[in-house]
């Protein structure tokens, strides 16, 4: 699975590209930062320790999720993100229809899709 590049998480993050790209690309990393995560016992899934880890290094205010008008009552197709209380400022996103963490800007994604994210 490819993930953001440590030079594309230092542009967006800096002095955080390392650690984020490590928990990004390392399961027992990610599970370690993770472990203090409040909501930690609720973390079901893979991508979901590891966006609990990517909060807790961008000290954002929790993990949001976006609706797409694809989702089903069994599957999300829409973007999970670190809320870091901006919606135009780069954050670490995961895309569950592609299952990729992108660095986005989230309200960006959602005006160039507007197709996938029109409201149900």
């Amino acid at each position: 699975m490819p993930y953001p590049s440590i030079k594309t998480l230092e542009t967006a993050f800096p002095g955080l590209g390392k650690d984020l790209r490590a928990v990004l690309t390392d399961k027992a990393e990610a599970k370690r930062i993770a472990a203090n995560h409040p909501q930690r016992e609720y973390a079901r899934k893979v991508w979901e320790v590891k966006l609990m880890a990517c909060e807790i290094i961008l000290r954002t205010f929790g993990i949001e999720y976006i609706a797409s008008s694809e989702d089903t009552w069994r599957e999300a197709q829409g973007i999970s993100y670190a809320n870091n209380g901006d919606s135009y400022a780069p954050t670490v996103c995961y895309d569950h229809r592609s299952g990729l963490f992108k660095v986005r800007r989230w309200a960006d994604w959602i005006e160039t899709d507007p197709k996938r994210f029109e409201a149900n």
